[in-house]
């Protein structure tokens, strides 16, 4: 299998896709588990939270500590929301390169690519303070 690089028109037009989207969303922190990520980054800045949060994964509410330590709070959801498109952008390079090399032609890739960040599921989890999407990341990485 060859690789090929990946095109500037496709990481320019998942760049402005991804940033219109990022700017368009609006962080929703009360929903499904979001609440409770938010929570595990409050107990990583050190204040005392009483919930057992042993099943919760750390590496995003780790993140979610250092960019409330960073920018605080009411700033730090916008910042998630765009750090979650980022690597939307980030998988959507990832999915494209894949698919190139199964595919001859580059129109696929790309057509697939953009797909998955129109999916309604992608931009619905970029919105949510969720692991869903770092998840997605890290799994595109280890294929």
């Amino acid at each position: 299998m060859k690789t090929r690089n990946i095109p500037l028109v496709v990481i320019i037009i998942l760049v402005l896709l991804n940033v219109i989207l990022a700017f368009y969303a609006t962080p929703v922190t009360d929903y499904g588990d979001a609440g409770s990520y938010l929570e595990l980054s409050k107990k990583f800045l050190g204040e005392n939270i009483e919930a057992n949060m042993v099943h919760r994964s750390p590496l995003f509410s780790m993140l979610l500590a250092l960019i409330i330590k960073t920018v605080g709070i009411p700033l730090a959801f916008k910042v998630m929301v765009f750090i979650q498109y980022g690597l939307v952008f980030a998988t959507s390079l990832l999915i494209y390169s894949l698919f190139n090399r199964i595919f001859k032609k580059p129109l696929l890739p790309f057509i697939i690519s953009i797909l998955f960040n129109f999916s309604v599921s992608t931009i619905y989890f970029a919105n949510i303070l969720l692991t869903e999407i770092i998840t997605i990341f890290l799994l595109f990485i280890s294929l």
